[in-house]
């Protein structure tokens, strides 16, 4: 599983994460629908039949689609919601105002997919917000009542990172609901420094699903939100190295790396 995340986040992130499906790359998209360019992303999406299309819900960036005053527990004094790592901190042990507030907003933003006449494929969360318990049951508790057909990893155990030496390649435990969680998650943006091969070895090396998270862009964004941290440039450098990536599973360079692995030799 490939997904692009940060849909909707500004046209060119759209029309990428659709050029990647195009050469058989991205199989997902996951939509920030509280951004102006969401519209763009669902009437581009509507066109691609077989891009599965998802929420990604967000409480760190852009305005909220519901009415939260400002200087609230989600919002600050421009109505803008507050940093990433506030809500973090905060979502440790959030207060009962705090969760509601944001049920009520992350239900407005999935009814933006119902309303364009998408069923909601999965959720993820923006920075992994999901990670906190008691936002993950918030989410999976939406999950749940939308009838979504899964939603993203947590656990750092099934993080595939370059340093995380906590992964764990044992099988997943199981969980109960009805929607399904992916066993892995490879966060491409950590990769980067690593040459594609070696990361197609980690690949390899995983037993059971695997969904790898994107960002993709264009070196040149005219229409990118200004306050957003992670830069196009940033984001295009993601889109050079799956296309990497991809060129080494279509001209067979996986069975190399299956080779190297059997000896066990680093590619």
């Amino acid at each position: 599983m490939i997904t692009a995340d940060d849909c909707g986040l500004s046209e060119a992130i759209n029309d990428a994460a659709v050029a990647l499906h195009r050469q058989g790359i991205v199989t997902a998209a996951s939509v920030m629908t509280n951004f102006p360019a969401t519209q763009h992303a669902l009437a581009l999406f509507r066109q691609h039949p077989a891009l599965e299309v998802g929420v990604h819900l967000n409480l760190s960036d852009g305005f909220p689609l519901t009415a939260i005053p400002p200087n609230s527990d989600l919002t600050r004094s421009d109505g803008q919601f507050r940093d990433r790592y506030v809500l973090l901190a905060r979502g440790l042990l959030p207060p009962q105002a705090l969760l509601t507030l944001a049920r009520a907003e992350l239900r407005a933003q999935i009814d933006v997919l119902l309303a364009a006449g998408f069923a909601p494929a999965h959720l993820t969360t923006h920075c992994h917000f999901h990670a906190l318990p008691a936002l993950r049951d918030l989410v999976y508790s939406l999950a749940d009542e939308y009838g979504v057909g899964w939603v993203r990893a947590t656990d750092y155990r099934a993080t595939s990172l370059p340093f995380n030496l906590l992964l764990d390649k044992a099988s997943r435990a199981s969980h109960p609901h009805a929607f399904q969680v992916p066993d892995y998650l490879v966060s491409l943006k950590q990769w980067l420094e690593k040459p594609a091969p070696e990361l197609l070895s980690e690949l390899l090396s995983l037993g059971g699903t695997v969904e790898i998270v994107l960002h993709p862009g264009a070196k040149h964004d005219a229409t990118f939100p200004p306050e957003v941290r992670y830069t196009p440039a940033e984001r295009y450098k993601e889109v050079v190295y799956i296309e990497q990536l991809h060129r080494l599973l279509r001209h067979g360079q996986h069975n190399i790396v299956i080779r190297r692995l059997l000896h066990h030799d680093r590619p």
